[in-house]
């Protein structure tokens, strides 16, 4: 017995051995079997965490659902720099390792897809977020071979300032990352819906809207900076936008009894000061437009805008904390917004001065 088992382990160590000896005569450059394979839906994202909580985290999780019912390989790659050479090559990576569809939600990221697009005709671009228009005259940058998702984030603001005045608040605030016109209609709309809600029901005193938007270099110390200040003189309650800043924010309001309104994706999980979020439905529209990539429509040269009518932007009650403004008024104001009644139009404001509110005490 003894002897059997000399052999049996003799074998397996001389195989061990062998597989050492055959492994160290691989090219170590080849590449390995799951390396092999062709990944079809490429997500193309900047080097910061995929898993932030923010949009990052909700375009991933809409890839991985949608191709995994569908059998489709997918896989995502970090560009080093949202910029020309670095956006490039790990775009180029990715279409040798088989991408047909590629996914950006950065909006550097995307600007550069919209100049290169042509180069790839035979690749088709979704962007989610971005600007496809040039800024110097106006014209649309989407070729046949990409599709822009975007949303009404007028409507989302505009949705969270009414709530925050309906929930009996007064004194409010609105923080933005970022100038370009998606997160400015942001706080045209909150500004306008707080007005609205000012509007319709009898407060004590007036209602004060304070609005920013930061730069993008430095916004999260200017954030944090800009929540301790106003928290301190008694603004209770701030809406904030931009995965990078709605934790310096969120901080602040722990530290100092604060709230917080979330925006683009829903940050209820993430801290107790959050009341509710207004959000996009990324998931949905993601969705839709791989859906008419599978039944081969995909809707190239198209913007596609996501409003309240098509369930793109709305309250996320899943972890709300509101107490006032429940879930059956929420529900009239939506069906007021779908139906024409309430038009959010913020098209042709430069400036909040365009706004002319009268019933809310502006100040930005």
């Amino acid at each position: 017995m003894k002897c059997k088992g000399f052999l049996i382990t003799f074998a397996v160590i001389t195989l061990a051995v062998a597989m050492v000896i055959f492994t160290g005569c691989q090219d170590e450059e080849a590449e390995q079997p799951e390396e092999m394979i062709d990944y079809e839906i490429a997500f193309i994202t900047d080097d910061g965490l995929i898993n932030d909580r923010g949009t990052s985290e909700v375009v991933w999780n809409a890839v991985v659902d949608f191709a995994s019912s569908k059998g489709l390989s997918h896989k995502y790659y970090k560009a080093t720099q949202a910029k020309g050479n670095a956006v490039r090559e790990v775009l180029d990576t990715a279409v040798s390792k088989g991408a047909k569809i590629v996914i950006v939600d950065n909006n550097a990221i995307a600007d550069v897809i919209y100049k290169i697009q042509d180069d790839y005709k035979d690749i088709r671009f979704v962007t989610i977020n971005a600007d496809p228009y040039r800024a110097e005259n106006g014209d649309i940058m989407v070729g046949e071979n990409t599709t822009a998702i975007t949303f009404a984030t007028e409507q989302a603001g505009f949705m969270a300032g009414y709530a925050a005045v309906r929930e009996g608040y007064d004194n409010i605030g609105s923080i933005v990352q970022g100038k370009d016109q998606q997160m400015l209609r942001f706080q045209y709309g909150f500004a306008k819906g707080a007005n609205r809600a000012a509007q319709e029901i009898e407060t004590e005193s007036d209602v004060v809207v304070n609005c920013v938007a930061l730069e993008e270099s430095g916004a999260r110390e200017a954030a944090s900076a800009k929540a301790e200040e106003w928290y301190k003189k008694e603004i209770s309650i701030i809406f904030v936008c931009g995965d990078k800043i709605e934790d310096d924010v969120i901080e602040q309001a722990e530290l100092l009894d604060g709230k917080v309104i979330g925006g683009i994706t829903d940050k209820g999980e993430v801290s107790d000061t959050v009341v509710i979020s207004s959000v996009e439905n990324i998931d949905k529209a993601l969705k839709d437009v791989l859906q008419k990539y599978t039944d081969d429509e995909f809707p190239g040269g198209e913007v596609m805008n996501y409003g309240v009518a098509e369930d793109g932007v709305l309250l996320d009650y899943t972890n709300s904390r509101l107490k006032e403004f429940d879930v059956s008024e929420y529900e009239a104001l939506v069906d007021q917004i779908k139906s024409g009644k309430i038009r959010i139009k913020v098209d042709n404001i430069k400036s909040f001065e365009d706004l002319e509110l009268e019933d809310i005490e502006l100040k930005y």
